[in-house]
Parts: C-alpha cells; structure tokens; sequence
C-alpha cells in the first residue's frame, strides 16, 4: 500500500541549502514554544484536564470513575464543579493515573507539555510524508506549519482546556505514516491512544479490519490496551465497568456541550441545513462505513489509488462524519498535505480558514445556530470541500489507470 520512496522522500538535500534555511524552522519551533507558554499562562482553563486528573484518582483510591456518581465524587471529594461523566477508555489509565500522584497543577503542566510535544511531532512526521523538489522549500514548508499548527485555534484551545485532541492528532499521524511508508507495526501506538477516545477511533479500526495485512498490529494494539485496563477493572469489575462505560457513550449526545450546534462536520450541517439532530452514535457508525468499504477498496489487487489518497480519503471521511469539536480537527492538515491535486492557493486558503474559524465567520457575516460553538458551521463546510476534494483526486486517478489499461489492451 505504500507510495514510490520517491514521493516520500527529499530529492535534492543539498547542505548548503538545509544549512541556510534550517534557521527558519528554529525560530519557529521558538514562536511555537512561546505562544503555548501564553495560552498557558493568559488562557489557563483546564476544564478537560480536570477529568483526567480526577479519574485517576478515583482509580488511586479504588473508586470506579465510570457511571453518574462521578460528578458528585470529583465535588465532594476534589473540589470540581459542574464536571460530567468520564467518556474515555478503561486504558486511559495508562495516562490519567501517573498523573493524577502529582498535584493538579504539575500534572496539568505534565498534560502540557506532552500535548505541545505530540502536536510538534506530528506536524513534524506529517511533512516529512510530502513530495517536495527540493530542500528550501522542505524546510520553508516545514517552519510555516509548524507555527500554522501550533498557533491555530484548534492547538490553543487544546491547550487551553487540557483537552485529549493533541494525543489523538498524534495517533492519527502515526496511523497515515504506517498506512504510507508500510511501516505497519506503527498502527499498534496509534490505535492504543486512538482506543482511548472510542469513538473516533472506530473508522480506523474499521478500515484495518478490511485489509487483511493490518489485523496482526490491529489485534496486538487490542490486547496491550486490555492489559493496560487491567487495573481499571478492579474497583468494579470486568462487567460492571465495560457497563458503566457503554451506558456514558450512549448519553453522549445529551451533554449540552455534545449538542450538533456545537460539533463539526455532517451533524452541525445537518441542524443547521435541514433542523434534523443526528445523534453521536449514528454519526460515528456513518463515519464506520466509509472507512471500511475504503479498506475493502484499498485491498484490492487491482486497486490504483496510492497509499497518499487512502490516507487523505480515510482521514477526510472520519473528520467529516464524526462528530467532533473545532480542538478535535488538528488531523486536518493531514488532508491539506496528502492533496497535491488542488491548487497552492486553495490550499492556503483551507489553512487560513481552519487557522481562525472565529475571525472568518466574523467577516463572512455567518450567523451561529444558538448555542452553536463559535466558527463551527464554517469549519463544518470546510470538511465537506475537503471530502469532496478528496473523493474527486481519487475519481481522477481511477479513471486515468482505467484509460491507461484500456489504451494498453487496444495496443495489445
């Protein structure tokens, strides 16, 4: 499934070149490091981080963190107001109950700095997936995105709030590398972290369960996450806990903060075009099945699309069918760079939007659904181009192998 070396690999790396530029990605690594002290320090809200720390310290203290009694233990017993269920995966363990032995402050500046770490790595692991000509524009391209993402809106708020999204953007670039480079051993950490937030990680388990050659890391990544919940399953059991865990999934949709005014991709579109409320478990089985039948596609021996375009139709697909918030799309510029098919411009102009969706829907006049979260019906249209984009580049390389098989057949 993977793509020529030649498309994933620097053609001209001259050193004098690299030695001139590589200035840039410095500072911006710089900016980037600065800019996340400040939403740090001026934009400290870590409403999301709290769950985390709560949860393992319930799980410290032999307390099951799933189930509705966890909003009145996380008041009563630490403190924290207006807190709801805890959502994520019993092998979140693997993360919130390291944290939750050090004070909520240096654990939320552990959370922290591994966040900013993930968001940089990725960015960094994702543009070295892109075909380039020569080292100067690697190296420019490489500095641009980096401080795009980390500045980004999407970033800041992750930070901001100590939200799980940076964690996801890694798994997620971790997955398109394997699926590009063949380096299959890679989806077993991608699909560990990816597991720890369910739902989104559904359409990628989905797309590796129809290819054949990715169920042996699929199936490692299943049973270290269940020895990792090991100890999650202690305070209440194996049963008691996947049952409390179920049932707060499937009241997903009834937080107020989950309503589709507030998410992104076909559920916003959908309340905001028709008034239809498509609830978080259909949007996420509709997100399952593109993923799969692509799988399916992909597995085929006559298949023409490369590795580059199943990534971007996967990644693309699963950002517009899942339901999600505007701090969940960093996966985002995995589409922006897998599409060499659109124009620079278009392309600038996608990042420019995603980068400050709130300034975009001011100057566009867009008027929000109430209760709608700021910039997410702009966002939400900016997935939707993206899919068709992507659906389109992959229609255009289909019928150019068709017209190539055919032209040879007549020749033959």
């Amino acid at each position: 499934m993977n793509d020529d070396n030649n498309d994933l690999r620097l053609t001209a790396t001259d050193p004098k070149i690299l030695g001139n530029w590589r200035w840039l990605v410095a500072i911006s690594v710089i900016l980037s490091l600065a800019y996340f002290f400040r939403v740090s320090v001026f934009h400290n809200y870590p409403v999301d981080f709290r769950y985390f720390w709560a949860a393992g310290r319930m799980w410290g203290e032999g307390i099951d963190p799933y189930g509705p009694g966890f909003t009145q233990i996380a008041l009563d017993q630490y403190g924290m107001e207006a807190m709801l269920r805890w959502f994520y995966s019993p092998h979140t363990w693997l993360l919130a109950r390291p944290l939750s032995l050090f004070s909520f402050e240096a654990g939320l500046l552990i959370w922290r700095l591994a966040s900013v770490a993930a968001i940089l790595s990725s960015v960094v692991l994702l543009c070295s997936l892109v075909r380039f000509s020569n080292a100067r524009s690697k190296v420019i391209f490489l500095a641009v995105t980096l401080l795009g993402t980390a500045s980004s809106q999407a970033s800041s708020i992750a930070i901001s709030i100590g939200q799980f999204s940076a964690f996801s953007f890694l798994a997620i670039t971790l997955y398109v590398t394997a699926l590009m480079t063949d380096r299959r051993w890679l989806l077993v950490p991608a699909l560990i972290l990816l597991t720890m937030k369910a739902n989104l990680a559904l359409p990628f388990i989905a797309f590796a369960l129809a290819v054949p050659r990715l169920w042996v890391p699929l199936l490692v990544a299943g049973i270290l996450s269940i020895v990792a919940a090991t100890p999650a399953f202690l305070p209440s059991g194996v049963l008691a806990t996947i049952e409390n865990y179920i049932n707060g999934m499937m009241a997903h949709s009834t937080v107020l903060v989950n309503d589709p005014p507030s998410m992104t991709g076909l559920r916003n579109l959908l309340i905001y075009w028709f008034d239809i409320n498509l609830s978080s478990i259909a949007g996420t089985l509709l997100a399952c099945i593109p993923a799969f039948l692509l799988g399916v596609f992909s597995n085929a021996s006559l298949s023409p699309l490369p590795a580059r375009q199943i990534s971007l139709m996967l990644v693309a697909s699963t950002m517009f069918f899942m339901p999600l918030h505007a701090y969940d799309l960093m996966p985002v510029i995995a589409c922006i760079v897998a599409l060499p098919a659109l124009p620079i411009a278009i392309l600038i102009g996608i990042g420019a939007i995603l980068y400050r969706p709130n300034v975009w829907t001011d100057l566009l006049g867009i008027v929000e659904l109430p209760g709608g979260s700021y910039g997410s019906y702009l966002i939400s249209m900016v997935l939707l181009f993206l899919l068709l984009s992507a659906v389109a580049v992959c229609f255009r390389t289909i019928w150019i192998a068709r017209r190539n098989r055919a032209s040879e057949v007549t020749a033959g």
